[in-house]
């Protein structure tokens, strides 16, 4: 039982190593590739866009949202009397 899984535990690291060459070799190709790199750039940048846009929305509608809440509450603890 020992000696299988020794066996085992060589197989996979001899496969996490290769993984980790075949990894690394692609990743140098995708440097030294730069047509798909503006594709990325562009995702990139127009995530970063869609984050901001929700932050400065967020802001503009808090206070809003907040006197609207204020409103509600208030009607609501004037039907519990």
């Amino acid at each position: 039982m020992l000696n299988h899984l020794n066996k085992v535990s060589v197989a996979v690291y001899v496969k996490a190593l290769l993984l980790a060459q075949n990894l690394g070799a692609e990743l140098r190709e995708l440097k030294e590739d730069q047509r798909g790199l503006s594709g990325i750039v562009v995702a990139v940048m127009l995530i970063l866009v869609a984050v901001l846009a929700a932050i400065f929305l967020w802001d503009q509608l808090k206070g809003f949202l907040e006197n609207m809440w204020t409103v509600i509450t208030g009607k609501a603890e004037g039907l519990g009397n």
